[in-house]
């Protein structure tokens, strides 16, 4: 077992077979491969490598907007199924506002980073979301 789970106001990570438990997606759905810090209920910072073989848009391939907010929402899965008791539990977002600065380019780590605050159980404040991948 891992220790780094018994605390869980300590940051620990997670490679891309122990995300399973906390993540209900799987592959080809799965956008995140490894999460290199959460902090359960706090953040959550991970990435995705991107390759040639899972793009869209022939002669000019780029992540899809949709597919680059879902690697968030993932991400925010996992910095709240962290918290003790909801490990494996599906969330829902309720409202996104979205902003894309550049396209995200094949060969390319797509970085994500989640940051919130937890109100009370359930609720969460503003949360806030970077994404690198260019």
């Amino acid at each position: 077992m891992d220790t780094a789970h018994e605390n869980p106001s300590q940051g620990f990570s997670l490679n891309c077979m122990e995300l399973q438990a906390y993540q209900p997606n799987r592959y080809p759905y799965l956008m995140t491969d490894h999460v290199d810090e959460v902090v359960p209920g706090k953040s959550a910072r991970g990435y995705k490598n991107l390759t040639m073989n899972e793009w869209y848009f022939p002669g000019g391939p780029n992540m899809p907007g949709a597919l680059q907010l879902e690697a968030l929402a993932q991400m925010l899965t996992v910095a709240i199924t962290t918290l003790p008791g909801l490990k494996g539990k599906v969330t829902h977002a309720l409202q996104h506002t979205v902003r894309y600065r550049k396209e995200v380019l094949p060969d390319k780590k797509f970085e994500i980073e989640h940051r919130s605050a937890v109100l009370a159980p359930g609720h969460l404040q503003r949360p806030w979301h970077r994404s690198r991948g260019w």
